[in-house]
């Protein structure tokens, strides 16, 4: 059987095209944290309370992290910055979700009802869309 050229350019064609998607897929989910069509909930529920997206744009780490200050007597105490959970999607990825969660100590202490009141969802190295408490304790 003798190989055109054109059947060869086809056959290179039914596998690189599938493998180009496969790629650009991987890139855009390393790159976003979300695999392509995916989006962000509106809303979160974390630690018994609903979080809402906020409409402004993602941040860079250096504005999503606080800077605890060292708390005096009697005053809450704020966890470190740390990742509290992920988001689970039905398909691959979880993007992680970090906070500055209070302290078990503190919401015992002072009978605070949540847990933060700022959420934030990493979806590229240096960007992070945060989430809000709704409503008030």
């Amino acid at each position: 059987m003798v190989r055109t050229w054109r059947g060869s350019a086809i056959a290179s064609l039914v596998v690189l095209i599938p493998v180009a998607l496969v790629g650009a897929a991987g890139w855009y989910y390393e790159s976003f944290a979300l695999w392509p069509g995916q989006t962000l909930p509106s809303h979160l529920r974390w630690c018994g309370r609903d979080f809402a997206k906020d409409p402004d744009p993602p941040v860079p780490l250096a504005k999503a992290r606080p800077t605890i200050p060292r708390p005096r007597a009697n005053e809450p105490v704020l966890e470190p910055w740390h990742q509290v959970g992920t988001l689970d999607f039905v398909l691959f990825g979880s993007p992680p979700v970090f906070a500055t969660p209070w302290s078990t100590e503190t919401q015992r202490k002072f009978d605070l009802r949540a847990c933060t009141t700022e959420l934030y969802v990493k979806t590229r190295p240096d960007s992070f869309v945060g989430y809000g408490l709704e409503g008030s304790a």
